[in-house]
This record gives structure tokens, sequence and C-alpha cells, in this order.
């Protein structure tokens, strides 16, 4: 294992790299699918996820579909890459894009209730006399099927899920139901059997299934349903659901509920078994891995509320998988979940989707950041958000950034991929060492959760989603809210105590747990410790096993009340032999494997991950940077994380397996480390620096193939003076201009407005609905319709203070559908070039044909719905950018500071800074503050170094240099969102690129924000 685990380290291969979500969103053709294959090679990854998105125009599962696929597939064989395949015309999984979902019996189905009679759409299960105080249910009766009820009643009724143009005009499928999941196999999965199974498990090596759920849409309005719950719940627990319905909606004498908890325990069963159980069997038996992960997987009411338990859904699936949005979120629950189940169920890879909803100028210390954590708590493989084929019309408001040519980066990514698959090679192979079950407490919240759901249209309305959020974010439970927070500071607590551990699902446990003498087992993972959180119901079957087991058990909080959710002095019996602990306990009381200490205390940002391979051990540090939040959405952006730890103090207590040796991720590069090993522990001192991660092997065999670096101490700072620089851009400037007057048919002129708004009004004249995320896709329109059109002028103004010198170029979308004026003047349509992909077609603007002063831009077309909508355009050229309309000359030089506050307000490339600096003997110069991707240094003209994240800094020889400094940049203050109220919003999706709440653009710093220091170098 160890020689393997050298050679992947130093050379990774396709299966260890990343492979991003590549957005299929327009007319898909062959060739440009191959090209952009080829792009993916070159900046590092080991495949791609073919995953249709928003936008697509070829017709999903057709000849044409499997065309491409048939090109991607054989290009990757071509490249030694990997082509994943994505179950689904979007997202959730199941639907097939509606096709599956046409036939009525695949539908989802909705519990709900209402006062007096069911609606025609309704199927009654129930009917019930209710007597309540707000949520609590005082009294109620069921009404005989027969008898007419004497006054007020309530009526439980289920209906099919509304349809919806997020499933092309049908609904989701009853992932409840086996025969439905069934035919979505037949329809997807067993197409792509036929054509390609004998790539299965190799140039094809698995396939996505993103956010199934057992409820979607008006979650907050009503309950899962599929008709076989009532005959099976009377099967499993003994009594008649029907007879208890209310109970499912209101608390009764205790917040704790069996109903409720049956109820749910049914459900997450039903759609484990439905769902993965389906399909993970189906991908078992034809060599095709599952992965992907489940919908509302970090907190444990989100996971009540859409799936049951996130840890049975891993059960079935081969590769268990997360989702990791913005650069907010830390949600080690996630994570550990996953990792527990997949280190449970004997799971060697385990699967991140990262980056989604972070934005264009999310840097690439933050790619590095946000999966080194995830790696330090057991991830090994990343799927990156998002890589899009085409930013044409919606899409590219897709979630920003996109992951290949669409940023100016781009071809530098490869030193993120060659990083992280380098992780993987140490991090995969070897059995992780935790030493500590944590029993998992969501069956707790399965008892008390209640939706408190309205009954009159009034209030339904109210509780409706709002565009652009989720349903978790109206959610809130009095009875839940504390077991989220309980869970969540839980975690938080025992990582910063470096107490790593497990979660054990308890209805696993039922399955799949045993004692053996002072072992506790839970599926093919076996720890000496357990951990109770405070629960408010534990299982029998836990409980049991617990009393039987010999190890060290310690529980938070009192005993539980309820045992199967029903009141019990059982557990306060059982608990008396258990050890008590409380939240400021855990680091003394707990017995500790590892420890990382700074300053006489453990070193609470730094994570952890600890293996045990063959030949020794593998060991990874991972500095966080910062404290770890309650609130799991509420972290710190990642520049702001700062933490650094000059030197920890390690501990590991193991078996004596050999010397310490560190792997260096960026360098591929393997150093021996001072040690010492007394009294059953290796201990050995290193430093952490911002975001910074270490990885080593303990092995016999000695690996070092070099010195370790010697540590270069540098003396006092002094910062290069204050000076101008002159500098080169990698692209032209741009003006954007996204708001125009406009009219139709010749009638009144309407005032300048955000364009995007603009088109939404135009649709609303013409009696279709806005575009959007949610939009239809493009392949379901009927395209033998006959659009309802209009005659379109729009304006737009700008100023030339200084007149450019040389031609300038107008991008814009499908210039053929146009055509232009310029200062009264047609504009002829001769092309020239196009801007970042061919969707933005160039236009050449004679530099003749502008004027000092204001110049109008007039543009004509036949404007219909069918068309793919209006569009931000961009006038580029080699000028500067004064305000938001003002053209105006380059600066000859630049000034460290915000470049949008030296007439670059646009500009999306790269920009280089040319600086001379002069030394009597080597020194480091270390740049400071900088806003963009990443940075470049070059020192008198040699080769490159590429400074991606911290330590920021190149050595300078002595004598008179010349750097160039490179600042990659982003699309940010080109193609927004920009008229939020706040800068930087927690998610950057379509919905944000709409919203109009801020009347000036809000534009992010780019640029050197601060000249660089110069640290001389101590002699020694």
């Amino acid at each position: 294992m160890l020689k393997k685990l050298l050679e992947n380290f130093r050379s990774p291969g396709h299966e260890l790299r990343g492979a991003p979500f590549w957005a299929w969103n327009a007319v898909l053709e062959p060739e440009k699918l191959r090209e952009q294959i080829r792009t993916m090679k070159k900046m590092g990854f080991g495949g791609f996820y073919m995953h249709s998105r928003t936008g697509l125009d070829t017709p999903y599962l057709s000849e044409r579909w499997f065309e491409c696929i048939s090109s991607c597939i054989d290009e990757a064989e071509k490249l030694d890459m990997e082509a994943w395949l994505y179950d689904e015309d979007r997202w959730p999984s199941g639907a097939a894009g509606g096709i599956v979902t046409e036939d009525d019996r695949f539908k989802m189905r909705k519990l709900k209730y209402c006062q007096g009679d069911a609606p025609e759409s309704g199927t009654v299960l129930a009917r019930f006399e209710l007597e309540a105080e707000g949520n609590r249910l005082l009294r109620s009766r069921r009404i005989a099927e027969n008898e007419t009820p004497a006054g007020d009643y309530y009526t439980f009724y289920w209906e099919y899920m509304e349809r919806s143009s997020w499933y092309n005009g049908e609904t989701y499928l009853d992932t409840l139901d086996p025969e439905a999941v069934q035919e979505f196999v037949n329809v997807t999965h067993e197409e792509y059997f036929k054509r390609y199974a004998d790539k299965f498990g190799k140039s094809v090596p698995g396939i996505f299934s993103d956010e199934p759920c057992y409820i979607h849409g008006d979650v907050l309005l009503s309950m899962p349903w599929t008709t076989a719950i009532p005959a099976e719940f009377e099967k499993s627990y003994g009594y008649d659901l029907l007879a208890e319905l209310p109970e499912l909606f209101f608390f009764r004498e205790h917040e704790v509920s069996r109903v409720r908890h049956d109820y749910y325990d049914l459900i997450t069963r039903l759609f484990t078994e439905s769902f993965t159980g389906v399909i993970g069997r189906w991908c078992g038996k034809h060599n095709l891995p599952m992965t992907g992960h489940t919908l509302a997987e970090d907190y444990l009411s989100g996971q009540v509320l859409y799936c049951g338990s996130a840890m049975r859904f891993y059960e079935h699936m081969q590769i268990p998988g997360i989702d990791v949005l913005t650069e907010h979120w830390n949600v080690f629950n996630t994570v550990k979940q996953c990792t527990s189940a997949a280190r449970q169920f004997g799971r060697e890879r385990v699967m991140t989707e990262s980056y989604a909803c972070t934005g264009w100028d999310f840097p690439l210390f933050g790619h590095k950041a946000l999966c080194d954590w995830q790696f330090a708590l057991g991830v090994n493989q990343r799927c990156l958000h998002l890589a899009w084929y085409s930013m044409e019309a919606e899409a590219k408001r897709d979630y920003p950034a996109s992951i290949s040519k669409h940023s100016p980066w781009y071809e530098k990514y490869s030193i993120v991929e060659d990083y992280f698959g380098r992780l993987s090679a140490v991090l995969v192979p070897g059995d992780e060492i935790r030493d500590i079950l944590v029993i998992h407490p969501v069956e707790s919240v399965w008892s008390v959760l209640v939706k408190d759901i309205p009954a009159t249209d009034a209030e339904r309305e109210r509780r409706q989603i709002k565009p652009g959020t989720k349903a978790m974010d109206g959610f809130y439970s009095e009875q839940v809210a504390p077991l989220d927070r309980a869970h969540s500071d839980l975690t938080n607590a025992l990582l910063r105590e470096h107490l790593d551990f497990d979660f054990g699902d308890e209805e696993h446990i039922s399955r799949f747990g045993a004692v053996e003498k002072d072992k506790f087992i839970l599926g093919k993972a076996a720890y000496s410790m357990v951990l109770v959180p405070a629960l408010r119901t534990i299982r029998s079957t836990t409980l049991e096993l617990l009393n039987k087991f010999t190890g060290k058990v310690f529980y938070l909080g009192t005993p539980p009340e309820f045992v199967d959710a029903v009141p019990s002095e059982r557990a306060k019996e059982v608990f008396k032999k258990f050890v008590p602990v409380s939240m400021e306990e855990l680091g003394r009381v707990i017995p500790r494997r590892v420890s990382i200490v700074s300053k006489g205390e453990e070193a609470h940002a730094v994570l952890y991950r600890l293996a045990e391979i063959e030949q020794g051990y593998t060991f990874m540090l991972c500095n966080t940077s910062m404290n770890f939040t309650t609130a799991i959405k509420d972290a710190p952006m990642v520049r702001d994380r700062n933490i650094v730890y000059p030197e920890v103090d390690v501990k590991l207590t193991l078996a004596d397996r050999g010397a310490l040796y560190e792997l260096d991720p960026v360098s591929g590069a393997i150093f021996a480390v001072g040690y010492k090993y007394e009294n059953g522990e290796y201990c050995f001192a290193v430093s952490l620096d911002e975001l910074q991660s270490r990885v080593f092997v303990i092995c016999q065999e000695n690996i070092a193939d070099a010195q370790a670096p010697e540590a270069e101490t540098p003396a006092d700072a002094s910062p290069v003076p204050k000076c101008p620089m002159s500098y080169s851009l990698s692209e032209e400037n741009k003006l954007v201009l996204d708001h125009a007057a406009w009219r139709i048919d010749g009638g009144e002129w309407h005032e300048s407005n955000y364009i995007l708004l603009v088109d939404d009004e135009l649709r609303s004249l013409l009696g279709s609905a806005p575009r959007g995320g949610l939009m239809a896709q493009p392949w379901r329109w009927d395209k033998n319709k006959k659009w309802k059109s209009a005659a379109l002028e729009l304006n737009y103004s700008f100023f030339c203070e200084t007149v450019p010198e040389q031609d300038c170029t107008l991008f814009l979308e499908h210039p053929e559908l146009y055509t232009f004026e310029l200062n009264g003047t047609p504009l002829p349509p001769v092309k020239n070039g196009f801007w970042m992909e061919e969707v933005l077609q160039g236009i050449l603007v004679p530099v003749s044909m502008l004027k000092t002063g204001e110049n109008v831009l007039k543009l004509f077309s036949t404007y219909h719905c069918g068309q793919r909508g209006l569009e931000t355009i961009y006038l580029s050229g080699n000028f500067g950018v004064r305000g938001t309309d003002t053209i105006t000359a380059l600066p000859e030089t630049l000034f460290c500071g915000d470049v949008c506050e030296q007439f670059l307000p646009n500009f999306a490339g790269n920009i280089t800074y040319y600086l001379d600096v002069e030394n009597p003997s080597p020194v480091i110069c270390k740049i400071g503050r900088w806003r963009g991707a990443l940075l470049g240094v070059k020192v008198n003209g040699e080769a490159e170094q590429l400074l991606p994240w911290p330590p920021y800094q190149v050595k300078v020889p002595a004598g008179r240099s010349r750097m160039e400094i490179t600042v990659y940049g982003h699309r940010r203050n080109a193609l927004g969102p920009f008229y939020l109220n706040e800068k930087w919003p927690v998610r950057t999706g379509p919905h944000q690129h709409k919203v109009y709440e801020h009347p000036e653009r809000q534009l992010v710093p780019f640029g050197l924000l601060a000249m660089p220091e110069i640290f001389m170098l101590k002699e020694f």
C-alpha cells in the first residue's frame, strides 16, 4: 500500500483529481464538447460530470443527447479522463425532466389538511372534529366514513404535487414508491446501460444522483405521502396511522410523539429503500457506482423535512457524498454524517460537491480552504461546482463562477488540482482511526417536529417560499431549534478538543450494531467509547447494546425520558452506569488520542485526520484559521480567516511503526521530520500558517527524497515606497451597458431601466412568464409555436470624456437579431471576434463614430418570448471608465489600491504590475493586501511563481531586480450581481442577479491594495 501511495502522491492519476459539474445548458455540439474536455485536461481535472442545467436545448435522453455523451466518453478515453454520468435533467433526481412523471402513477403525493371538505384534487383519508390552541391539540375525534358532521370539521387528504416549470410542466417523483423509482431507472439508467455497459466502472466510473428528497415544493404546507403508507405503517408499528393523523400536525400531551417518530421512521425507510435502495442495488449489479447527495443534509430539522436521516440515505451508495454551498457553511455535521456512514459501510471514497454560490470573485485560496477542512474530516473526492458549456442568456447566472475558460485564471487552475490530487493519494487509502461513537440525535427531532401548517388560504400564501430562498429559511420550531444548536455545538466542541468521532444512526445500530468485549461495533467500524448527546428519546435497541457495552459511555444532559418515543424509566436505570459529562468537560474527561497544543491549550481552529495504513499511519493537520460558529452557515469569508499558529506541539498515541515524514502536496516533495517516540506517543512540533494544511506519513521505510527546506527567518519589514507602477492588461477594458430606455411598436418611451427587468416587463406584455433559474427547459418548448412579437427599440447612453485612440468592439449575444445605430448613423454589423466564448460576439465600433460628450447607441429588433432574451452588452477597448457611463483615457500608471477607483471599474481580466526593487543582499518580497483570484510573480524574467494561497512571498536576489506581479482577476465587476444591498451576498445565483434594491453598482475591490514589503534575511 505504501509504495502505491507514494507513486500516486508523486504523480496523481485522473481518479484522484477533481471533476467539475459540466453544465450542459444550450444546443450541444459534439466538437465543442470535445474542445472543452481538452481544456479541462489542461486545467488538471481528472474527469467531468455531464450535467443537464437550465438552458439545455438538445432534447434530453434523445439520440442526439446520447451522440453527445458518446463523443465525450470517446474524448475522455483518449485523454485518460473519467466521464461521469448525471441521472437527471437539472435536479432533484427522479423525474427524468418530467418524462417519468407524465404518468400520474409516479407523481409525488402530499399529505394536507383543510377545514371542511377536501378540494376536488384531493383524495380523502380521514375527517376529524378538532379543538386546538395554536399548535397544541386539546381534543380530536375521527368522524366515521358515512357520518354527517354536526359542526366544524377538518379533512385530511392527499393530492398530487402541483405541476411546475422546473419539471418542464410536470411534477417530481414519488420517491417513497419503489415502482416509481424503478421506472426512473428504466428511463434513465437502463438507457445508459444499453449503450455504454462496457464502459461502466472504467471510463464511465459512476453516476450522480442530485438532491433527491421525499417532498419538494411547498414543504412547509404539506407532509410526505405515498399510497402504501397506511398499510406499511400498521404492519410495522401495529396501529392505524389514519386514526392518528392530527398528531402529525399538532402537539398532544407530550411534545415527544410516538406517532410522529414512527411516521418519520417509516417514510425514511421507504425513501431509503425506494430511492437509494433501488438505484444503489442496480448500480452495484451493473458496476456503475452511485454517488451524489440528498437534499437538506445540514441541519437536523432539514433532514426531517426532506429526507428523514441523511445517514440512512448513504447505506446503498457506493460513493456517498455531500454538498457544501457557499464559503460560509462550516457544516462539519454534514461531513461527519457522511464520512461516518462511509466508514461503517466500508466505502473507500467520499465525494463532496463544493464551491456553489460563491460568486465570480471567490479566490483560489478559497478553493483550497473549503475542501481542505472537508478532507481533514474524511472526504477524499471533489466534484467542483461549476463549469459552463455556454454562458448564453440565463446560463451566465447559473451559480457562477464558471470554473472553466470563462474565468481569466483557468490556465493556472492545475496547481489546485495537483494539490488535491496529491492530498487524495495520501488520504484515500487506509482505515481512519476514530475511537468515539456519538449517537446521532435525529430521531429526537422526528418526535418533536411539528410544521404548524396553516389551514387558511391567507396564511398559506404568507408561508410560500420566496424567490431566492429555501424552505429552511422560513422554518422555525422552538422545540427543534435547541436540538439543532446543540448538535452543532457538540460537534464543534469535540473537534475543537481533537476528540475525533463518528456518528451512529440508531436505525443502523439496530441492524448492524453489536458488542464484542470492550468494543462497540457498528458495521465495519469499532469504537472504544460512546458519547450520548442530550436526547429526547432513544431506541430500545440502542439502549440495550449500551447496557451490554463494557467500554466507556459518556452522556450529556439527563437520561432520555422516552424510549422508542414512549415514556419510560428504562433509560434512567441504564444510564446510572454511564459517566455524565458537560460540554465544558469534554476535553478533560474523555481520553484523547491526538493532542495539538498551542500555548498550553488545544489549538481550536485545527482539524485533523488520522488513519492506519498497511505499513504505518497517515496524518493530516488543517488550520481552518477560524473560530467555529454555532450557526453553521455563518462562517467568515475565507479571506477573513486569519488565525495562525507559529508552533503547535503534536502528540499521537500510536504503536511505534517507524519514522515521521512530511509530504508536501504543493511541490510533491517528501521530507524527514524530527520527532520523539516515548511512552507510546509520537511527539513533534510544527507551525501552521494561515489556512495551511500539512500531511504526514509514519512508516518503517526511509521515503525522504529531499532535505527539509531550511527556515529563512526574515528581519523587520520595510515597505516598498509607494510609487506609480507601469502595468499591462490581459484584455481590453469594458464599459458595462446594462440600462436602456425602450419602447415597442413605436409607442411611448419607457425610461432607462435595468435590462433584465426590461426583459421581464416585455415578456409580461407579450403574455409569457419571466425568465429565471426555474424556467422550463428550451428542449421542451414547442418549436412550432407562433410567438406574439413586437418591434423593439433600445436606447443606450454613454459619454466620452476622451475619445479612444483605437477602434472599439461591442460585445453582445445574437447580434444577428439586431440592427444598430450609433449617434444617428447606422453601425454596420462587422464581426470582430468574441469575448469569453463565441456566444458573446463582437461588432466593430470604428473610433470615428464616437464623439466627445454624450453618445447614443440604438438597437432595433423584432422581439418575441421564444428568443433567449435581453442581456447586458459591453463596449470594449483601450480606454478607461469613470463612474458607470463615461469613457476616459486609460491611466498611464497604477498606484497600489483598488483599480475600480483608477478608471478600471469593470475590468475583468488579469493585471500585471511592473516594479523595480534594489537590495544589497537577497530579500523576501511579501505581497500583503491584494484582491483577485491568485497571484503570479516573475523575477527578472524567470519562470512565473504562482502564489494561489499564503504565504504570498518570493525570494529576490541581491542587486536591482524587475518584478512582474500579476493579479489574476475575475468577471465579478463585469457580470455582477450588481444591485443587491450587500456587496458580497451569502449566496450568488440566478435570483441575486435580478434583484434591484441598490441604485448604484456594487463593485468589489481588485488589484494590489498595498505595496509589497521587503524583508531582509537574518544571518545565522
